[in-house]
C-alpha cells in the first residue's frame, strides 16, 4: 500500500528488497532485520506509509512478526519473542495501518517525531507512563499532552493515536505507574494480589486506595483494567 507520492525509484526498491533472502526494515535511525525465506518476505503486505512516516521500529515488529507468525514451527522462540513484544498492544494490523494513516494526516512533524519516540519506549516497558525527569525531552513532553488535552487543545486525532498506547490522562500517572509495577511485581504468581500494610506501608496503603477509588467509581477504565489484570480488583 503506496502514498500517491511515492515514486516509482522508492517502490522498485522495495520490491528489490523483498525479493532477497532476508527481511531488512530500516528506519531512520534503526534497522531490524529477520533472515528467512524469500518466500515469506514477498508475501509481507509492507505498509510503506506506516514505515515511512513513522519512522520508527514499531512498523518492522509488526511487520516481522507477521512474517514469523507464518513461518515453520521450527522457529517457535523466534515467533514468540515478536509477539510478547507486542504483547499489550491490543490493535491488530488494520489498526497499525489505520496509525500509519492518520499520522501521514497530521503536519506537525515535531509532533510526529516525538510520538514515535514514544512508540519505541511503549514497545520497550509496556507502558507510556514516563518517570518525571528533569531534562527528560520525552518525559516533558508526555506531560504536555496531558495538559494540552485538559485544557482542550489538543486535536482529536492526537488524542487517539496516544489511546493506542495507553495513554494515562489522570494527574499523577509517572508516580501511580510506578506503584503499579511495584505491586505486580510483589504478586507475581499470586491468585490474588494483595500486599499489607505490614509487609510495606507504602504499597499497601497505596492498594487500599486503590481499592477504595474503585468501589467508588473513581477509578479510571484503564487504571481499573491494568488492576483487573493483576487481580488487585474483581473483573465483573
Amino acid at each position: 500500500a503506496y502514498s500517491t507520492e511515492t515514486s516509482a525509484a522508492t517502490r522498485s526498491a522495495h520490491r528489490v528488497q523483498l525479493r532477497t533472502s532476508s527481511c531488512t526494515f530500516s528506519t531512520s535511525t534503526k534497522s531490524f532485520k529477520m533472515t528467512t525465506s524469500s518466500s515469506f518476505c514477498k508475501s509481507v503486505n509492507v505498509r510503506l506509509a506506516t514505515l515511512h512516516v513513522m519512522r520508527s521500529v514499531v512498523g518492522s515488529r509488526v511487520a516481522c512478526a507477521r512474517v514469523a507468525a507464518r513461518s515453520s514451527s521450527s522457529r517457535p522462540a523466534l515467533v514468540s519473542m515478536r509477539v510478547k513484544a507486542m504483547s499489550t498492544s491490543t490493535e491488530s494490523a488494520e489498526d497499525e495501518a489505520w496509525i500509519g494513516h492518520a499520522l501521514v494526516e497530521l503536519e506537525d512533524m515535531e509532533w510526529k517525531e516525538t510520538y514515535t519516540q514514544l512508540r519505541e519506549y511503549y514497545d520497550r516497558e509496556q507502558h507510556s507512563s514516563l518517570p518525571e525527569e528533569a531534562g527528560n525531552e520525552l518525559s516533558t513532553w508526555v506531560r504536555a499532552q496531558r495538559h494540552a488535552r485538559h485544557e482542550g487543545k489538543l486535536g482529536d486525532l492526537q488524542f487517539k493515536l496516544l489511546n493506542v498506547m495507553d495513554f494515562d490522562w489522570e494527574s499523577g500517572a509517572a508516580e501511580w505507574m510506578d506503584n503499579y509495577l511495584k505491586v505486580k511485581s510483589a504478586c507475581e504468581g499470586k491468585e490474588v494480589c494483595s500486599v499489607s500494610r505490614k509487609e510495606d506501608p507504602v504499597l499497601g496503603s497505596w492498594l487500599s486506595d486503590q481499592r477504595l477509588a474503585h468501589r467508588h467509581h473513581r477509578l479510571s477504565k484503564l487504571r481499573t483494567r491494568l488492576l483487573e489484570d493483576i487481580n488487585v480488583i474483581s473483573a465483573k
